[in-house]
């Protein structure tokens, strides 16, 4: 997808491509897993520095 200048990924897309019946699956397997919760801590971290991250 692009807006303006910039290209975006479709996170939606993605999904609907993996599993056009039930694009719900692949989010919730990928949000399982333990790396990619560490990513979005450590995402959420670097763009916000007061960010407590609890358990990760």
């Amino acid at each position: 997808m692009r807006i303006g200048n910039k290209e975006y990924i479709s996170l939606t897309d993605l999904v609907r491509y993996a599993n056009p019946e039930e694009p719900k699956i692949p989010i919730q397997t990928w949000m399982r897993n333990r790396d990619v919760i560490a990513y979005l801590g450590m995402w959420k971290k670097l763009d916000n520095e007061d960010t407590k991250l609890g358990l990760l």
